[in-house]
């Protein structure tokens, strides 16, 4: 089971599955998802993420990820598409590592040593 931590301003932290929030500046959100990201961490990201509404930028880290499921990548996107519809800018970094288990763009990704992306 992966663990979330979520670093405030203040220096507290709370804890949900999944997602590591490791650096909140005041127009800054940078979370780094460990291990996995699955259905059961979107509450955790979604808690994150609504307090993200006062940012100018989020970043998500996936390079420390091994498994991405469909209903997290579609949890993304529209997070994504809601945040920049608002003028904020949102980057995922380290998703095109993972392979794709098919064509879908909102497809299952999963580490695989031997996948090289395409650029």
């Amino acid at each position: 089971m992966s663990t979330i931590k979520y670093k405030t301003i203040q220096e507290s932290w709370d804890t949900f599955n999944g997602v590591v929030l490791d650096k909140m500046k005041e127009l800054h959100h940078i979370l780094t998802i460990y291990e996995s990201a699955i259905f059961s961490n979107l509450i955790g990201l979604e808690r994150v993420l609504d307090q993200a509404h006062h940012c100018e930028k989020v970043l998500i880290d996936f390079n420390h990820c091994r498994l991405v499921d469909h209903s997290f990548m579609a949890f993304i996107h529209h997070a994504q598409n809601r945040f920049e519809s608002f003028g904020g800018s949102w980057e995922n970094i380290g998703l095109k590592n993972l392979k794709p288990l098919s064509k879908h763009e909102l497809a299952t990704r999963k580490f695989d040593k031997k996948y090289k992306a395409k650029s």
